[in-house]
């Protein structure tokens, strides 16, 4: 089973990453202890929960602690997709048999909306634990790593000057981040005008601009579904789905797209964007 989250932090509710109940066991990422509150987290991230069984007389995982937690790519890849929980066992017997742990340390990745879940038992070394988590990173997760809507550029004022967003792709697209692009650095495609933050963000796009592009060139994927208007989307509602990126108008339409990628992501959809234009 594979829940397929991917990498950016969220763009929407992020007065939910403040939540408490949060600890840091060394060098490694920050884990949670609150189930609860960690999975609300996930819920309005869009991001898997990694839920570590663990206790304090587990030998093999106080050495997952030590090593494999606190190793570089392995913490930025569990800051960067995931939201992480330490659960005691001993202090959460409910939750313990819930899961059905029966030795520890046990991983279990959720998908915090289905409740679907997978799982490694023992100790995992650096290079098993990459591997686990990867293949569990999803292809659906909102773009923008800021939602600070009062510092927001008005939408009219950047369309009006032929902007397709004040914020640079690559930066939304390589790091999850809102950053504003300079106008040093832009270019033009498909009528629209795009800035990015550096000349070498500039030239990482240039050399692959289908990457960093929206698709519908922008419009909204749920408006042109459901009111057969083509209207252009935000950066800051941005959502990536199975590679590709797409520009809501609103965070009620992010979440609309969250909830059912695959009917918003088709050719159909694009189909009706071109009938939309000729009208």
């Amino acid at each position: 089973m594979r829940i397929n989250f991917r990498k950016y932090g969220a763009a929407l509710l992020l007065c939910m990453a403040a939540l408490g109940n949060q600890t840091s066991f060394g060098a490694i990422a920050h884990w949670q202890t609150d189930f609860n509150r960690a999975k609300k987290q996930a819920i309005a991230e869009s991001k898997p929960l990694v839920a570590m069984f663990t206790a304090s007389w587990c030998g093999p995982c106080r050495r997952m602690k030590s090593t494999t937690l606190v190793d570089r790519a392995v913490r930025q890849l569990l800051n960067s997709h995931f939201v992480t929980v330490m659960v005691d066992t001993d202090r959460n017997p409910g939750l313990t048999r819930q899961y059905n742990i029966t030795g520890m340390p046990t991983i279990v990745i959720i998908d915090p909306t289905t409740g679907k879940s997978d799982r490694v038992r023992g100790y995992q070394g650096r290079s098993q634990f990459l591997s686990f988590l990867n293949s569990h990173k999803r292809q659906l997760q909102l773009a923008s790593a800021v939602s600070d809507e009062k510092h927001a550029d008005s939408p009219k004022k950047y369309k009006d000057r032929g902007l397709l967003s004040p914020y640079s792709l690559v930066s939304i697209v390589d790091r999850g981040e809102l950053v504003k692009g300079n106008p040093s650095f832009s270019t033009k495609r498909h009528g629209y005008t795009v800035q990015f933050a550096s000349a070498k963000e500039k030239q990482t796009f240039l050399a692959n601009p289908d990457k960093y592009w929206p698709q519908f060139d922008g419009a909204c994927p749920v408006m042109l579904a459901t009111a057969h208007q083509s209207t252009l989307g935000e950066a800051r509602w941005a959502v990536e789905y199975d590679g590709k990126l797409f520009f809501c108008h609103s965070k009620e339409h992010a979440l609309e797209f969250i909830e059912s990628p695959e009917k918003f992501a088709t050719q159909d959809v694009a189909t009706l964007q071109g009938e939309t234009a000729k009208r």
